[in-house]
């Protein structure tokens, strides 16, 4: 079924327009209307469109079509011929504004139609004589070409001006009375380039580039071409100029910035490569300060280990006393070189990990037997919480680094109090475990910075490094998790540690 939108206002208000049938869609049927729609589940839809184009093709059909029959109709319309512009609608789209928007464009193909018939005529009745004539088929070819963006001029065999749209008004700054009778380069003004001698006998096709004055007084940039036109056995030249000078700019400017770019990436690089070997530096002196220092003081704790141990005569109670100071003090300095270079290895990437099946809670009651004796000096006991059994895919010698250094913390800082160790599997096969005790806990204002290298708070700093914090932090990241903390003063803290399924 073909329906066509006409000029009654009935049709208008009623939201769809008049039936037409098929076998009426000629010329004269089509003669008042401003649009056609076509429904798509009417037999033959693209022949009718074929005869609506035949008939008139300055018409604008519409198909009225939704779910698989818009898809058919448009897989129709890739190979369909002669069927010329088509626009697919929904039924809701089908109303007054879109049936207004196709009445107008219906009208200028209509008004455009009937000047270019206009133009024929003129050329097919042009005489011979006088040039002059030549002025009236561009007058109509310069309102033909109005909505062109580029300078459209048509000049004689002498080089002047018969005819210049208004793009070239707007760009020259000249209206087309001004214009008529001048030479080309009277209007163009070149500034670099040349236009083509029109006192030769004969003008050749061209295509150049100019620099030419614009209408507020500044440089452009453009390309000229110049093209001979047979205007009824008068010798006519079409000339066009493509102004390039936006186009240009924004090319200038993208090779500015790539060329900005380029040399930030170069410093870039030559900076990357100065850290590197920063880094590199730094990484032979972490491993040479730790060879150098491990060796004597691993000597001092030794001699001291023996020392206390009666093996060089018995010690009075001030030189044990003594003694016993300096073997924490070594252990403690041998901690923090470990921890130096532990950090080291991290920030240069260098860190080694190992996957392997790691089961939960068997790896945490593992670490109790190291923890538990600390634990009792200290007056804390310990308790794992958590139901069932878990595997995650990950390095368990970091994770026993991580949880250690939790629960080592929490020991020293939950005066003597309870602490617990809570675990349970993750809904995306990870797993969580939170290191909790009862201490004092940590001011708010202190959290941001309790990841940082040697980050220390208050009586917090006791018996600590200062880095076990940040190792754990980036131990957890490389792993793939992440190391949390909550804190609340005089009620403790808890420590977070997520750990994915799989490394």
């Amino acid at each position: 079924m073909l329906r066509s939108a006409g000029e009654a206002p009935a049709a208008w208000e009623a939201g769809l327009p008049d039936v037409l049938d098929p076998g009426e869609v000629d010329a004269r049927a089509l003669a008042g209307a401003a649009c056609v729609l076509a429904d798509a589940s009417s037999p033959g839809v693209l022949d009718h469109l074929r005869r609506v184009r035949s008939a008139d093709p300055a018409v604008q059909p519409l198909v009225v079509a939704e779910g698989e029959a818009r898809e058919r109709v448009e897989r129709g319309l890739l190979f369909a011929r002669g069927v010329g512009e088509v626009w697919i609608v929904s039924p809701a789209e089908v109303g007054p504004e879109l049936l207004a928007r196709a009445s107008e464009v219906t009208r200028q193909r209509r008004v455009h139609r009937r000047r270019q018939q206009q133009v024929e005529h003129a050329l097919a009745n042009l005489e011979p004589s006088p040039p002059r004539r030549a002025v009236l088929s561009d007058a109509y070819l310069a309102e033909l070409l109005r909505a062109l963006p580029d300078p459209v001029l048509s000049v004689d065999a002498g080089g002047r001006v018969i005819s210049i749209n208004p793009a070239g008004e707007r760009v020259f700054g000249q209206p087309q009375q001004e214009v008529l009778q001048k030479r080309l380069r009277e209007v163009v003004e070149p500034v670099t380039g040349t236009l083509p001698d029109f006192d030769a006998p004969r003008v050749a096709a061209s295509e150049s580039e100019i620099t030419f004055l614009r209408r507020d007084g500044s440089l452009g940039e453009g390309e000229i071409v110049v093209a001979p036109v047979d205007a009824g056995g008068h010798r006519v030249y079409a000339v066009v100029l493509h102004d390039l000078t936006e186009e240009r700019r924004i090319q200038h400017e993208l090779e500015a910035t790539a060329g900005e770019l380029e040399a930030q990436a170069a410093e870039l690089q030559e900076q990357a490569s100065v850290l590197e070997d920063a880094l590199e530096s730094r990484m032979r002196f972490y491993w040479s300060m730790s060879h150098e220092l491990r060796t004597p003081i691993n000597a001092i704790i030794g001699y001291n280990a023996l020392l206390l141990d009666d093996i060089y005569g018995a010690l009075s109670e001030p030189q044990r006393a003594a003694l016993s100071r300096g073997q924490r003090a070594a252990r403690h300095l041998l901690e923090l070189v470990g921890d130096v270079l532990d950090l080291s290895k991290i920030e240069a990437g260098r860190i080694e990990l190992v996957a392997e099946p790691t089961r939960f809670p068997e790896l945490l009651h593992d670490l109790l037997a190291t923890v538990e004796p600390l634990a009792e000096e200290r007056g804390s006991r310990i308790a794992v919480v958590g139901a069932g059994s878990h595997t995650v895919l990950t390095d368990p010698r970091r994770v026993r680094q991580i949880l250690l250094n939790l629960l080592s913390n929490a020991v020293k800082f939950g005066e003597g109090k309870p602490i617990e160790i809570r675990w349970a599997p993750q809904p995306d096969g990870g797993v969580a475990v939170d290191v909790a005790d009862q201490g004092r806990g940590i001011a708010a204002h202190d959290l941001p910075a309790l990841f940082g290298e040697f980050a220390q708070f208050g009586e917090r700093q006791e018996g600590s490094t200062g880095l076990g914090l940040a190792i754990s932090r980036r131990l957890a990241d490389v792993l793939g998790g992440s190391l949390t903390a909550h804190s609340v003063v005089g009620e403790g803290s808890r420590f977070c540690l997520r750990l994915p399924r799989e490394l």
